[in-house]
């Protein structure tokens, strides 16, 4: 009995990992849709190489600061730049 409870409580752990991991894509595509949708359709990860997107998303914040619109916050380029990577060509 006691083993069942044990295996039982195990197979639950990996789910929240997933919900938060999933929750973690989602709000990375919500920051895409809302900062780079002020000037442009959101991108496809698959515009650029994992190497490339860091100078990309670097130049785009440049571009939005030019323009006068609110910068990302520097946690907000870390996970825009680890998405587009995880997604990359």
């Amino acid at each position: 009995m006691l083993l069942c409870c044990a295996l039982i409580a195990g197979c639950g752990s990996g789910s929240r990992t997933d919900d938060t991991q999933a929750s973690a894509s989602a709000s990375t595509a919500d920051i895409l849709v809302q900062h780079c949708s002020a000037c442009h359709a959101p991108p496809s990860p698959k515009l650029h190489s994992k190497d490339e997107w860091p100078r990309v998303v670097a130049r785009m914040e440049r571009h939005r600061l030019d323009g006068r619109l609110p910068a990302l916050s520097t946690q907000e380029q870390d996970e825009v730049v680890a998405y587009l990577q995880a997604h990359a060509k």
